[in-house]
């Protein structure tokens, strides 16, 4: 009889077992189910919000996707939320010249330079190249590239015009036999820390380097 009473309380456990298991498969399978649907309606509104923009709409959004190289479907549901087209610019503008901080956080945690970070956003604006574009394009800080390896000059005026330097200035550092790639920091620090040359050059001649000045203007950021 108790072997009876054991056997018949095994059999039990092992169907409650047996059921739970058979629910927690059916729980996994519906949730998988259930995200492959959600992936495959996601598509189709994006492409919803292009096609219920008008033919003129769609002929500017395509311009904007062209210019911030974006998808077409992205700058179609900016339009359908923000309204305007000012709004829009000015998000697609944002995302397109700055870095934002979560991924200027994940970078820097990659090896990039918090320095080079924001001198590619001002970089950018003076270009006209994407911003995160061109900070992978300096690479890693143990890379060693200098912005002059990726920004040639062209003839009509040199990056260090773009950021602000006078000609006349220019020679300055020349004469005292700063390299383009110093030339190019000093005229990011005036830039960036909205400082005139002459105090720039000041706090460098007194012994402040460089490097340390770039440092200091990314901490203040």
């Amino acid at each position: 009889m108790k072997k009876l009473s054991i056997n018949f309380l095994t059999r039990k456990r092992l169907f409650v077992i047996a059921v739970i298991m058979l629910l927690i498969t059916a729980g996994v399978f519906l949730c998988i189910v259930f995200m492959q649907r959600a992936e495959r309606n996601s598509a189709p509104k994006q492409k919803a919000a292009w096609e219920q923009l008008s033919p003129d709409e769609q002929k500017i959004a395509g311009i904007y996707a062209q210019l911030y190289d974006v998808p077409e479907e992205k700058v179609a549901k900016l339009k359908l939320d923000m309204k305007d087209w000012n709004s829009v610019n000015s998000r697609l503008d944002t995302e397109y010249f700055t870095i934002s901080e979560t991924e200027k956080y994940q970078m820097s945690e990659q090896g990039y330079s918090l320095e080079d970070l924001y001198e590619a956003e001002t970089l950018a604006r003076k270009t006209g190249k994407k911003a995160s574009v061109l900070a992978k394009e300096k690479g890693k800080a143990a890379e060693g590239k200098k912005w002059s390896e990726i920004l040639p000059d062209n003839r009509k005026d040199s990056l260090e015009e773009k950021l602000g330097l006078t000609k006349a200035q220019i020679k300055i550092l020349k004469r005292k036999n700063y390299n383009r790639d110093e030339r190019i920091d000093i005229a990011l620090l005036c830039f960036n820390r909205q400082e005139a040359f002459e105090s720039i050059m000041k706090k460098i001649e007194s012994g402040r380097s460089i490097k340390v000045l770039k440092e200091e203007t990314a901490y203040e950021k």
